[in-house]
């Protein structure tokens, strides 16, 4: 397996998603190129959605909030929700992006000075250059926050042992690594993921017991989580 196809295996990141227009929650969550690189959790209520941040931030990758939500009984504003947002999402690494149809530049600079990463025009939407904007964003994060990176990817692993959710794990750190072209833990991670594809199959394909895929399963992620601790190591303050 080589750099050149790993895109066939796309990981997958978390978006919480806060708007009471629950036609957008089926726009983006049904958009074919959206959803190769995103699981949408849409929320209709800032009070669910910030206590289910506090239960399970690091589930989520990214928040991406809709600007005006409507004047109901326990809604805020989204300008009112960002500041709100921001100190407990910056402790776990997750960024703000706001979507709109407001055009006004000066409010989608006011959303940036409250903490907001980015902004994304509801009136222009487009789902290829928004895929681009939300993988750069969480991308971007993954460089200034590799530490709860890695402890998230690892509690992940200690989660969920099935081979899906290695490889997912595994794809997350590759892609951290190709944005910072870190070639010798690209070639690292590579070998592995290989390693887990060929086991998927041979499970796929009934050729492998389970208790053995198991015990294979387990070598990969100590090995992983070997590679990870010593990166963490080497490279985190």
């Amino acid at each position: 397996m080589s750099s050149k196809n790993i895109n066939n295996y796309n990981v997958t990141y978390r978006v919480m998603v806060i708007d009471d227009d629950i036609n957008w929650h089926q726009t983006i969550q049904s958009n074919a190129i959206l959803k190769q690189y995103f699981i949408f959790d849409c929320f209709t209520e800032n009070i669910k959605a910030q206590l289910a941040l506090k239960n399970e931030k690091n589930k989520y990758d990214l928040v991406l909030l809709d600007l005006r939500l409507a004047p109901k009984s326990k809604r805020l504003d989204g300008l009112d929700l960002i500041p709100l947002l921001r100190n407990e999402l910056d402790q776990a690494g997750i960024p703000i992006v706001i979507f709109s149809e407001n055009r006004d530049t000066r409010v989608s600079y006011k959303t940036g000075q409250l903490g907001a990463k980015d902004y994304l025009d509801k009136s222009d939407y487009n789902p290829s250059k928004w895929k681009d904007i939300l993988l750069g964003c969480i991308h971007d994060n993954y460089v200034r926050h590799i530490n709860d990176v890695i402890d998230k990817i690892q509690k992940e692993l200690l989660a969920e042992g099935d081979c899906v959710a290695l490889r997912n794990a595994m794809l997350k750190f590759y892609k951290y690594c190709e944005f910072q072209q870190l070639e010798n833990e690209m070639n690292e991670i590579l070998v592995l993921i290989g390693s887990v594809n060929l086991i998927c199959q041979k499970i796929s394909t009934n050729q492998i017991k389970l208790d053995d895929e198991l015990i294979e399963l387990a070598k990969l992620r100590d090995k992983f989580i070997e590679i990870l601790t010593e990166f963490k190591g080497r490279v985190v303050p």
